[in-house]
């Protein structure tokens, strides 16, 4: 960097100023230029077209969420590739159902009466506003509409006691279509946020919503108004993909252009191998005055033959016939198997669980993929569904359980997921027991990875212990017998 006669006078004066100043100018020239350092970042003909910009998470979806769950209830409805991915995200994160248990019971008798109601509401379709869905079915349905439409909407109702249920607790699942998205903007002291209703410090209070479905063709009886519902009666389940984000996107958002072009791809080779089949063979008459009589015309006064199994064809005299080559087809299976691919990876999901196609695995490379994709499950479940949609109801259902056992139930609800399927047990089982008898994993632990309740199961083993002292029968499953040898006398030193 050159000095001027400024630069100069300033540093035989101060010569500390003059070193200060030197080193923000050399600042200010790497600021200038630090637009080149990164290529991504540059602006250029390679960039040009590029969609590219810094706004929030609620501006970006805005204008797109609508067009994007359209898009993507169209693709499960007509793509098979999507329809299966997005069974494949309930399936694995929900299940049979993520299942409730009791915790932190003030006492036996509480727990007991707690877990009566959870059997008698929770598994049956009571806990259901529409009547038709048990809990787990609730949370599979919920799960498949949050990676479809993005998000769901899960709404408490507290039903007349006419409906004799036995808690007073009815959960109804929204689409997020029912968001009056129209509210948007400052409203008095709240602000709206693609119907989302917050207060002044950002906390969420209400969610507008219509009464029916805004595409339903007939809205008979319904106002086509929204109503303000209070965010504690709202599950809003979502995956937060940015801070500050309030509304959901459809997880195949970034597989949609991939999926039309293979439709695309498919239907191009599909016309084409019919086109290419209606060209058989084609006959060449080196004698234009002799025809065979009776021959099939067109309406042009082509001649017309048809190709079918067993046919004897007489040519006319000076006849030739060349058969037609159909076009090969070539990289079809590569190219499908490519953009499968991506539409997996934009789903999070494995490929050869979207594609039914496990060709070109083996067994090490499929267990690693299935590791994998169980951490990604494991996320969804503990960070979105269980915080988000599990444990409101959850609390819900002890609230409104205020009622039938007569005043607050002092307990908890903890969440189980269901069992994790072992990939190879004559491996993974001694593995476990190893690292439970080296301290490095307790029981517990151990039987909620994979999908049990340590009480239930603790329970069980105490009755069967039991049981079988009774009879005075002994087994290798009783933890009070050594692994070989008898049974240890009750009266002899331990």
């Amino acid at each position: 960097m050159e000095r001027n006669l400024l630069d100069r006078a300033i540093e035989a004066i101060s010569p500390a100023a003059g070193a200060r100043r030197a080193e923000a100018r050399l600042r200010l020239s790497a600021l200038r230029n630090a637009q080149a350092m990164y290529d991504g970042a540059s602006r250029g003909h390679r960039t040009q077209g590029r969609k590219i910009g810094s706004t929030s998470a609620d501006v970006e979806t805005r204008m797109s969420l609508r067009r994007l769950r359209d898009v993507s209830r169209d693709m499960e409805r007509n793509n098979a590739y999507a329809r299966r991915g997005l069974t494949v995200i309930p399936t694995n994160v929900v299940g049979t159902g993520i299942v409730p248990s009791v915790r932190k019971a003030s006492s036996d008798l509480v727990k007991r009466k707690v877990e009566a109601l959870i059997k008698s509401h929770l598994d049956t379709t009571d806990i259901d506003y529409d009547g038709r869905q048990n809990y787990a079915g609730l949370q599979f349905t919920a799960v498949r509409t949050l990676a479809r439409d993005g998000e769901v909407l899960a709404v408490r109702y507290r039903p007349k006691a006419s409906l004799k249920l036995t808690v007073p607790l009815q959960v109804r699942l929204l689409e997020a279509d029912y968001l009056d998205d129209s509210k948007d903007g400052p409203d008095g002291n709240f602000v709206n946020v693609q119907g989302v209703r917050y207060d002044a410090a950002g906390r969420r209070v209400g969610y507008w919503l219509f009464e029916e479905h805004p595409g339903n063709a007939s809205r008979a009886g319904r106002s086509a108004e929204s109503k303000l519902i209070p965010a504690a009666d709202v599950a809003h389940l979502y995956r937060i993909d940015r801070p500050g984000q309030t509304r959901g996107v459809p997880w195949l958002a970034p597989g949609i252009m991939t999926l039309w072009d293979m439709k695309d791809y498919e239907e191009a080779e599909l016309i084409r191998q019919k086109v290419a089949a209606c060209f058989a063979g084609f006959e060449t008459n080196t004698n234009a005055g002799q025809t065979l009589a009776g021959a099939a015309t067109t309406k042009a006064g082509t001649p017309v033959d048809i190709l079918e199994p067993g046919m004897i064809h007489r040519m006319a005299p000076g006849s030739e016939i060349t058969f037609a080559t159909p076009p090969q087809v070539t990289g079809y299976p590569d190219y499908i198997r490519m953009n499968l691919r991506k539409v997996a990876s934009s789903l999070d999901v494995p490929f050869n669980e979207i594609a039914s196609d496990d060709s070109q695995e083996n067994f090490a490379s499929s267990r690693r993929g299935y590791i994998v994709f169980q951490r990604v499950v494991e996320v969804w479940r503990w960070q979105a569904v269980i915080p988000q949609f599990c444990d409101p109801i959850g609390q819900w259902f002890l609230e409104a359980a205020t009622v039938p056992l007569g005043g607050p139930p002092r307990a908890e609800l903890d969440h189980t997921p269901p069992r994790r399927e072992l990939i190879s047990p004559k491996e993974e089982v001694p593995m476990m027991r190893d690292m439970i008898r080296s301290g490095l994993m307790t029981r517990r632990e151990t039987l909620r990875s994979l999908g049990y309740d340590p009480e239930a199961v603790e329970a069980e083993f105490v009755e069967e212990n039991r049981s079988a002292d009774m009879v005075g029968n002994s087994f290798d499953s009783d933890g009070r017998r050594p692994v070989t040898g008898p049974l240890p006398d009750k009266d002899t030193p331990q």
